[in-house]
């Protein structure tokens, strides 16, 4: 986008999809690449709504039962298919570094507060990461608690690293 080369990078829990500057960057710029990602979340979630709807108003494929039925692994599909674009879409969006909304914060914070920005996006992240975590555990979601517990670790020695380098 842009014109600007990218890449992603894949890791066990995830991956970061990042674009290297360029000439003629800018914090709206910033902002729209990085919102692509979860974008397409949203997108396919709109999708799979359209699709179900229509398949549920008789339009059917071979496979499908008669008109407007679904098998219960059909409805479990486009069930999980909606949560993972929707739900972890807006999760993403969450202003905690590394996830997507952590780098539109950043960007944001780092054009408006050039001095201080970037400490506090991240005592930002910090906070809602611990909040997050906590609210996942209190609904028994144990995984995305423990994996949302290791974002205000995370983002304090971040914060920590930079405190000292500053000095």
């Amino acid at each position: 986008m842009f014109g600007w080369p990218s890449d992603v990078i894949l890791y066990h829990f995830g991956g970061v999809a990042r674009f290297h500057h360029q000439m003629g960057n800018t914090t709206g710029r910033t902002v729209v690449v990085t919102f692509a990602g979860p974008w397409a979340g949203f997108v396919t979630y709109g999708i799979v709504v359209g699709v179900e709807y229509l398949l549920k108003q008789g339009n059917h494929l071979p496979v499908w039962g008669g008109a407007g039925e679904m098998y219960p692994w059909q409805l479990y599909a486009f069930d999980t298919l909606k949560f993972l674009n929707l739900f972890w879409g807006l999760v993403n969006l969450l202003p905690i570094l590394p996830l997507d909304g952590g780098q539109i914060s950043r960007a944001l914070l780092e054009h408006f507060r050039p001095r201080d920005g970037l400490v506090w996006c991240l005592r930002i992240g910090t906070g809602v990461a611990a909040v997050a975590s906590a609210v996942f555990l209190s609904f028994r979601m144990t995984f995305p608690g423990i994996f949302f517990a290791m974002f205000p670790i995370n983002n304090f020695q971040m914060l920590e690293q930079y405190r000292h380098r500053r000095w």
